[in-house]
């Protein structure tokens, strides 16, 4: 009986070729989730500054 047979070896392939593509669909998401989020508070800091300078800028004027 051999320690290592084909099917033994192509099943520990499958299974590690299985592990490597969850683990690359897992950062893939995570990295989804924080460029979105830095993507959102990006825009309410832009969004921000651009109402504080256009109040600043009419009371200013007034």
């Amino acid at each position: 009986m051999e320690l290592f047979d084909a099917h033994t070896l192509v099943m520990s392939a499958v299974l590690l070729i299985h592990i490597a593509g969850v683990m690359i669909v897992a950062v893939s998401a995570v990295v989804l989730v924080m460029s979105t989020l830095a993507v959102v508070l990006a825009v309410r800091g832009v969004k921000t500054t651009w109402e504080l300078r256009r109040h600043g800028a009419s009371g200013r004027t007034n």
